[in-house]
């Protein structure tokens, strides 16, 4: 991983991580990664792994800490025989997988504390006014209320 400069736009290495050490796991013949679009979060595909490692971000430095991996044949996971890319959804909830070999996209569920499900307002109903008829059968006027 590099910084960039933003005035010269010079690259600073920053860090690695490599699959099978300190705990990484998932990154063997990585082909792909995408960050969460809050930035919190990064994905990377690992094709010889059949996995997705996913990663916290620090925003301050941009480091990576290994949270987990998610991989084609254990919980439950399928569809990652030759994973080959990611993509993650515009409000960050779900992440996507392409594999070539299970010929499949696979679907997951974000992993990021910081999402809050924003609440729909529920519109207040409106009372339909009611027409009534005098004696005579002709309408009389009912009030339109007022917002």
């Amino acid at each position: 991983m590099f910084s960039r400069d933003s005035s010269t736009g010079s690259l600073t290495f920053v860090e690695m991580h490599k699959d099978g050490v300190n705990g990484v796991d998932g990154l063997d013949g990585v082909t792909s990664t995408t960050t969460s679009p809050n930035g919190s979060h990064l994905y990377a595909t690992g094709v010889n792994d059949q996995a997705v490692a996913v990663f916290t971000r620090n925003d301050s430095n941009g480091g990576l800490t290994y949270i987990e991996m998610k991989k084609h044949g254990l919980d439950g996971v399928d569809g990652l025989k030759g994973i080959n890319s990611v993509a993650i959804s515009p409000d960050g909830r779900h992440f996507y997988t392409a594999s070539t070999k299970s010929d499949a996209v696979a679907v997951f569920q974000s992993f990021d504390p910081t999402l809050v499900p924003t609440p729909t307002p529920t519109p207040t109903p409106t009372p339909t006014p009611t027409p009534t008829l005098t004696p005579q059968g002709a309408p009389t006027p009912t009030p339109t209320p007022t917002p």
